[in-house]
């Protein structure tokens, strides 16, 4: 007698339950067993009740999985041409240099626009899901793991999708927003907390690299860092190195609950810029 089945997981996350990852091939403990039951009864009703039953659970084969393949998340800043600071001067600002206005008036410096870009590889992944979320988070040398208000250092930050579009601009996105196609579905959410910008985005929105089937996106991401002393050495904030942490990760779903992303999908990164007030003659 042959059995054939097919199992099928309503939540994704139960997937890597039923078949963990077994790097030790030699171990007969980790992985899925089957358990069979043959029971012999006079109808078809009542057989999986039978009493005259067999149990087989014999220590056989274990199903399991040997490596798990993952995303992968490159967050860097833009070079920059024809800077005398470098092709990657963004990352550094000089409170004590001067701006200049649209009428080309020097003026205190009060902010500095930062270009960043991600490359989000899924390309290695058995199974994708429809939505990309990604997850801007801002913290300094002080502690890299406290989450800083963002709209207290940041402004203006904007993430552009393919064709130019507009996936989220801070100016205009307030927690809670939403987009949708001309057929009415919903293909952005946002959700903004002090600490933490969540913009959640069916994949088909992002630009890619190579064929869209390929699975490798590419997200510009820019933003304008406050900085001079009417934002700082005041109110707790200080000159200091700067950490943008980007977190990016797959779901099933637009509204899908926040802990029921595709794990292996899940990766993060970070770029840091320093903000400082350093006079060069004094050096």
């Amino acid at each position: 007698m042959q059995v054939k089945y097919r199992l099928t997981y309503s939540d994704p996350l139960d997937l890597p339950i039923q078949f963990p990852v077994n790097e030790n091939i030699s171990s007969t403990k980790i992985g899925t067993r089957v358990i069979g039951y043959s029971n012999i009864s006079s109808s078809v009703e009542s057989a999986p009740y039978s009493a005259a039953s067999k149990k087989y659970d014999k220590e056989t084969n274990r199903y399991y999985v040997t490596s798990q393949k993952k995303a992968t998340l490159e967050y860097n800043v833009r070079k920059t041409s024809g800077n005398i600071a470098g092709p990657y001067s963004d990352l550094g600002i000089n409170a004590a240099e001067m701006d200049v206005d649209d009428q080309g008036v020097e003026k205190v410096k009060t902010k500095s626009k930062i270009r960043t870009q991600a490359r989000y590889d899924t390309s290695m992944l058995k199974e994708s899901g429809e939505y990309i979320e990604m997850t801007l988070r801002l913290s300094n040398k002080a502690d890299y793991n406290s989450y800083l208000k963002i709209s207290d250092y940041i402004e203006n930050i904007k993430i552009t999708g393919n064709l130019d579009s507009t996936l989220f601009d801070q100016s205009n996105d307030a927690d809670g927003a939403e987009k949708t196609d001309s057929q009415g579905n919903v293909i952005i959410k946002v959700t903004r907390e002090d600490n933490a910008y969540r913009i959640r985005v069916r994949k088909d929105k992002l630009q890619t690299i190579g064929n869209a089937s390929d699975g490798v996106y590419y997200v510009p991401i820019e933003f304008e860092a406050y900085t001079g002393d009417s934002k700082f050495n005041s109110d707790g904030r200080m000159y200091s190195n700067y950490r943008m942490t980007l977190e990016m990760k797959m779901y099933g779903t637009i509204d899908a609950d926040e802990n029921k992303y595709l794990i292996p999908t899940k990766a993060d990164d970070f770029v840091v810029y320093t903000n400082a007030k350093i006079i060069p003659d004094v050096i």
